[in-house]
């Protein structure tokens, strides 16, 4: 049964660096879509995605074999040599921190070099800056590590320490997926409420049949625009609160519905062909 419990303390610890490094990768890769046409901070988000990556590749290989045999980590049984875990403790910490506040400030020059109006910037910055609340609980965690290895309880206050670590990643994957779920509601949430009534009805016991269209199939045949609508479905951000829309054209362009073609910083002629979407 100690096995076994160490066992899965051990795959919890690994699977944390992998869905940690994850969701960062995520935020970097859709400011890459978003900020794409911005040239000086395409580069820095590339780099970004380098570091990432390999810090949690390193990380990850580290907490894998810093012990030898492998199977040492979980069997206290076996004559293995390990790296003192409070090593590993901080390290994985301290680079989480460090990456999850990069991640935070990137994008907010980006978004304060845009002709917006101070109030504007300000609603835009708080859309970005959403993930404060993953960064406050990484840094909480960080600060709970002595008290695990302090612990005359360790079983207790590891539990605790994994509840900070749930929250981090959960919070993390649900400010990243705000970015765009306005943008899924706006081109497919009637379809989507329209499909769930007529299923409703139907389960109900109605005898006609249902002809709310499924949002997949039949507003494909409905409209002739649907499917160029599909092709950009995820492609534009809206947000009420922000009162800011995004927009990508094919070439990955992005840009706010405020900004008139001619004001655009930093961006060539060519790339006239923005969509332009009212607020």
């Amino acid at each position: 049964m100690l096995i076994r419990g160490s066992k899965l303390e051990v795959w919890a610890e690994w699977s944390y660096l992998v869905v940690s490094g994850t969701v960062k990768l995520s935020y970097l890769l859709l400011y890459i879509r978003i900020f794409g046409p911005f040239q000086r901070v395409t580069p820095v988000l590339w780099t970004g995605v380098v570091f990432v990556s390999l810090i949690y590749v390193v990380l990850l290989m580290m907490s894998i074999l810093d012990c030898q045999p492998i199977h040492s980590h979980w069997d206290k049984t076996v004559d293995g040599k390990c790296l003192p875990a409070m090593v590993l403790a901080y390290s994985s910490g301290a680079f989480n921190v460090v990456t999850d506040l990069f991640v935070l400030i990137v994008p907010m020059p980006t978004v304060w070099s845009m002709t917006l109006t101070t109030a504007k910037k300000l609603r835009v910055s708080a859309v970005f800056g959403l993930g404060i609340i993953a960064v406050s609980l990484s840094i909480t965690r960080l600060a709970k590590t002595p008290i695990v290895f302090k612990s005359t309880d360790p079983s207790w206050d590891l539990s605790t320490f994994a509840v900070y670590s749930f929250l981090e990643l959960s919070f993390g994957f649900i400010c990243c997926c705000l970015l765009t779920f306005p943008a899924f509601l706006e081109h497919h949430g009637t379809a989507v409420m329209s499909w769930i009534r007529s299923r409703t009805n139907s389960s109900a016991g109605s005898n006609s049949k249902s002809t709310s269209p499924c949002p997949s199939s039949e507003r494909r045949r409905q409209s002739p625009k649907t499917a160029e609508n599909d092709i950009h479905s995820l492609n534009s951000y809206h947000s009420s609160d922000a009162r800011l829309t995004f927009a990508t054209t094919p070439t990955g362009l992005v840009r706010s519905a405020d900004l008139e073609t001619g004001e655009l910083r930093g961006v060539p002629s060519s790339t006239s062909r923005i969509e332009h979407i009212d607020v």
